[in-house]
């Protein structure tokens, strides 16, 4: 299942223009007269497929084109293929034909308009699966805690230039701790780093050459940081120095090992309010 939307150009856009437009937007790959849409950095991706035409002087032309966004994902996905679509509407200026239930209609295309059908779309998913699968698992999280997860890893690669080498910016991910979908960030040998708030962090180091990780809930980081002098009412947890302060090496020298298999990737979860309101809906 997913979320369609169709453009429609009129006139017709010269089909070199539209692709240059996705040449030089990150994240696209065109193959044939399908535009693929992946952010290696948030998970996040959909597709646009479009109809070529002849127009004056045999040049090619786009005449319409389809968004399809699938559904049975975090609500993020709708946040950041609407900052593309927007993006992409601003550019060419399609009309739409918003055929989804609480969607847009005949436009005009709005953001409001946009996510309300994604999200009416979406919880109608995940209600028709576990309605066709009564037993299939499903993993979630508060929809505030994706978000925020969702927003560190989209701005990373900006607040990776801005810091220019001084600190490392992990990304964000979500892993499975003790059965449990956790927010989860690595902290490698004891560098500065700006840490964003999570439920645990993966604290690496170094022993006789071999990689090693432990792992800490934040209470326990936050502990260890204020200790070592710093700050710790900055969100993210601005963590800077030129050499590692004693406590916190000797606390990631001491804490124990575990297997990085015991923590697996969660790799699909759900907003817990979108499961919530389907399974109310269902009862």
């Amino acid at each position: 299942m997913s979320y369609d939307l169709n453009l429609h150009f009129d006139p017709a856009v010269d089909s070199r223009g539209f692709l240059q437009y996705f040449s030089q937007r990150a994240n696209y790959t065109v193959s044939g007269t399908e535009i693929t849409y992946q952010n290696p950095a948030t998970g996040v991706g959909f597709f646009i497929r479009y109809q070529v035409s002849k127009g004056f002087l045999s040049r090619k032309t786009i005449g319409s084109a389809q968004v399809e966004i699938n559904y049975f994902r975090p609500s993020y996905f709708g946040m950041e293929a609407e900052i593309e679509l927007a993006a992409l509407l601003a550019q060419f200026a399609p009309k739409i034909d918003d055929p989804q239930m609480k969607g847009m209609g005949q436009g005009p295309y709005s953001r409001e308009g946009f996510l309300s059908g994604w999200n009416f779309g979406n919880e109608f998913a995940v209600r028709t699966v576990l309605s066709s699968q009564p037993d299939y698992t499903v993993q979630s999280m508060a929809a505030d805690q994706l978000s925020a997860a969702w927003l560190w890893n989209y701005k990373r690669a900006e607040a990776t230039a801005r810091v220019a080498g001084r600190q490392f910016i992990p990304g964000v991910r979500v892993l499975a701790v003790q059965g449990v979908p956790s927010l989860v960030v690595l902290w490698a040998l004891g560098m500065p780093t700006l840490l964003p708030k999570v439920d645990y962090v993966l604290v690496g180091r170094e022993v006789a050459g071999a990689r090693q990780c432990g792992l800490a809930t934040w209470s326990e980081v936050i502990d260890v940081v204020r200790r070592a002098g710093i700050d710790v009412g900055n969100d993210p947890l601005d963590i800077q120095y030129p050499v590692t302060p004693d406590p916190i090496a000797h606390w990631i020298a001491k804490i124990p090992e575990i297997d990085l298999q015991t923590v697996p990737t969660v790799d699909q979860v759900i907003d817990t309010e979108v499961l919530e309101a389907a399974r109310r809906q269902m009862s």
